[in-house]
């Protein structure tokens, strides 16, 4: 049979739709730099910063910022890293780059890509990020920020915090793969003039000394909604830090009977303080979710910063459930690909970039044909059992997948929550920490929350750490111990800046 004729109708139909962004969990995101957008994004971010998130103008140091820009240059190995506060954060830094017109790339959990359909992914690979499968070992996405590390033409940004958690004053242990980044770049050229450097970045959000009435005033819009909605009592007089806090306690209480009501197989206990029965429900929703989706991760020790991945981890199974490909597509696709083998068809390089781009988000063009066509095979199948089950799920199901997706972020911010009240039970809690608090209670309790007014962002830089020189002053330590004192002097350097503790 002829090549050419027997692959036309599969490369006219991958050729129509390849072009058009779609949302996988299966699929990774490179960063697809668009040049010709970028006026685009500066002013779409630009607005966000202070339209929808109302910040007054972001402060970069001068001199900070021209070192960024030195070791921007081609030639140059940069990490940049930072802590991650919330949702503001990246725009923060895609504001530095483009008013300060210097690019680089960064690494961000998969969630943002699949937004409308895999048109948000699109949109935001154009600006130099790409995706990062938190639920699982993503070593495509591990793979592809070490090569962006060894190329040298762009600086690497990561926020090894891993995600945000709505905190300002504590800074969560770092993640020791972003460190690993850099080490591994300078072992490759440690022979070579070719620089390596780690960035610190701090990232502070601020309120004027006169924002106590801004947060009065929140808070009262927040109990009285609660009060009309769920019948909660309403009677506070926030006049001073200590008495909002008293009424984000009160929230809190009301934010935990509405979430316990929600889950008819959990009985509430009365008894024991609210930060035990915020973690009591955070345990349920655990154990629910695991029986359901990976009974393997009930064993997990979820009162540590494993929390994170076990999350994580469920939430991807269930995404996977969810927005897989359509059966009847991969199989399709696999019967090609076994076709193509038994007649010892080898495709046009093009067309197999478009398979591999369709399906694994990345082509390979310079690996062996035998290769590539196996590891699109291994990918398919291993899709195929996730996209079966969500094809076969009825409404029901599917609708209850839906909600546990929302139960994963619940997770999460319960044990922040209960964290935040034990911190400042015998502590008073700043007025960026009371904002803080009042954001994860309005995502708990309405799925969203407002971004204050008249809040300041500065994003301080630290001193460039040459990672070559501190492997040369700790050549007797292990490379095990040389990543921990790494990570733990990068993690240093980024406390003292965002002024967190750690």
């Amino acid at each position: 049979m002829n090549p050419n004729l027997f692959s036309m109708p599969y490369a006219v139909w991958l050729a129509l739709l390849s072009f058009w962004p779609r949302s996988d969990p299966f699929r990774f995101w490179p960063a697809k730099l668009k040049p010709w957008c970028f006026p685009y994004y500066h002013w779409l971010n630009h607005r966000h910063l202070y339209d929808k998130f109302h910040l007054k103008p972001v402060q970069f140091p001068e001199h900070g910022i021209e070192q960024i820009k030195a070791l921007a240059k081609p030639g140059n190995h940069t990490l940049l890293v930072s802590n991650h506060v919330g949702y503001m954060d990246p725009h923060i830094y895609v504001e530095l780059m483009f008013r300060h017109q210097f690019q680089f790339k960064w690494m961000a959990g998969i969630e943002p890509f699949e937004k409308g359909g895999g048109l948000h992914g699109w949109h935001i690979q154009g600006s130099g990020t790409f995706s990062l499968d938190r639920g699982v070992l993503d070593r495509r996405s591990l793979q592809y920020a070490q090569q962006v590390m060894d190329d040298g033409h762009y600086p690497l940004f990561i926020f090894p915090e891993g995600e945000a958690d709505y905190t300002s004053d504590v800074l969560r242990p770092f993640s020791e793969g972003a460190t690993r980044f850099a080490l591994k770049t300078a072992e490759k050229y440690k022979e070579s003039s070719e620089p390596v450097h780690i960035v610190p970045l701090g990232v502070q959000y601020r309120f004027p000394h006169d924002a106590l009435p801004l947060l009065q005033e929140t808070l009262q819009t927040l109990l009285q909604e609660v009060s009309e909605s769920r019948q909660e009592p309403n009677a506070h007089d926030l006049h001073s830090v200590q008495s909002v806090w008293a009424g984000v306690q009160t929230l809190a209480q009301a934010d935990l009977r509405f979430m316990e009501s929600q889950y008819p197989s959990y009985t509430a206990s009365e008894n024991g303080s609210l930060e035990e029965r915020l973690f009591a429900l955070r345990n349920h929703l655990f154990q629910t979710l695991c029986q359901e989706h990976d009974p393997t991760l009930q064993s997990a020790d979820i009162n540590t910063e494993d929390l994170y991945k076990t999350k994580n981890r469920l939430r991807s199974l269930i995404a996977k459930k969810l927005y897989s490909a359509r059966p009847a597509k991969i199989q399709q696709t696999q019967l090609f690909l076994e076709d193509i083998k038994g007649k010892g068809v080898v495709l046009p390089n093009w067309m197999m970039n478009k398979l591999e781009d369709y399906w694994i988000g990345i082509a390979y063009p310079d690996e062996p044909f035998e290769k590539r066509l196996k590891r699109l095979s291994d990918h398919l199948n291993t899709q195929l059992p996730y996209s079966l089950a969500g094809a076969q799920a009825d409404a029901e199901t599917r609708t209850r997948w839906q909600q546990q997706l929302n139960d994963c972020r619940r997770m999460k911010l319960l044990t922040l929550l209960a964290e935040d009240l034990s911190r400042y039970a015998s502590q008073e809690p700043s007025l960026e920490a009371l904002d803080d608090v009042m954001v994860k209670l309005e995502i708990l309790l309405f799925s969203r929350f407002a971004y204050r007014r008249n809040k300041t962002a500065t994003v301080h830089v630290g001193e460039p750490i040459d990672v070559k020189a501190f492997v040369a002053a700790h050549e007797s330590s292990t490379k095990k111990e040389q990543l921990l004192k790494l990570t733990q002097t990068v993690q240093q350097a980024v406390s003292q800046l965002s002024d967190s503790k750690l």
